[in-house]
């Protein structure tokens, strides 16, 4: 049973539900307990990109920063519940180099959805599936998913999604003259640049791939791609 929340609540649940900055910062307390929320301009401006990669302004996303600055928890965490606010329909792909980072992110993700303060704020829209509701895999009722995969492992492109998110796709040990960092962004590419065609296992419904990427580290060739791209794409870098 959904809660009846006070107008106030109400009011400050529909700016949080209108915008992904607002939401991030009051759902922020759910993944990270006792640890208080500091905002700071970077985490501005994913907020923004990432609102624009929902709404169809970007089709690709690019984010360079060094570990720690909250790229995890807003990219591979807090943007997803979100998202199912707006259409909890979405069918998300999640892959990092360790498929053990990628789990944790789930499980991060599906906490905040179980929470009493995301249930009592939007518990009505969608629920997750009790037949599908486990930490590498879980469902909800409109038919949207959330799979966490390694970069590169077999079956990967089987599964297919709306929305597919890249975090860490090499460890930040490799040095950029590590020339085993060059299969992880030719694989991250292969994937974003032919998963919406036809026979690649993507919903024939979604109207195409937005697929948001954290990076710790790029290397030379992931920034030519980018570069060459005349896709609607863009790049964030902290350094």
């Amino acid at each position: 049973m959904v809660a009846v929340l006070p107008a106030s609540l109400e009011i400050q649940a529909a700016r949080a539900r209108n915008s992904f900055a607002i939401f991030a910062k009051e759902a922020w307390h759910i993944i990270e307990p006792g640890k208080a929320y500091v905002g700071n301009w970077h985490l501005e401006a994913i907020a923004e990109h990432l609102q624009a990669v929902l709404e169809g302004d970007i089709k690709r996303l690019l984010v360079n920063m060094p570990p720690r600055h909250g790229k995890s928890s807003y990219i591979s965490t807090l943007i997803h519940p979100w998202s199912w606010l707006h259409n909890p329909s979405l069918r998300w792909l999640c892959a990092s180099y360790a498929l053990n980072l990628a789990t944790r992110d789930n499980l991060k993700c599906r906490r905040i959805i179980k929470s009493p303060w995301f249930q009592d704020r939007y518990g009505s829209i969608f629920t997750l599936t009790k037949d599908q509701d486990a930490k590498m895999k879980f469902e909800n009722d409109k038919s949207g998913y959330r799979q966490a995969v390694s970069v590169g492992s077999a079956g990967t492109t089987g599964e297919g999604g709306d929305i597919l998110l890249i975090d860490d796709p090499h460890p930040i040990e490799q040095k950029r003259s590590d020339l085993t960092a060059r299969p992880y962004s030719r694989c991250l590419w292969l994937h974003l640049g032919r998963q919406h065609r036809p026979g690649m296992g993507t919903s024939q419904s979604c109207s195409g791939i937005r697929a948001r990427i954290g990076l710790q580290n790029v290397f030379p060739d992931v920034r030519e791609n980018m570069a060459r791209s005349t896709q609607r794409r863009r790049t964030i870098t902290l350094v």
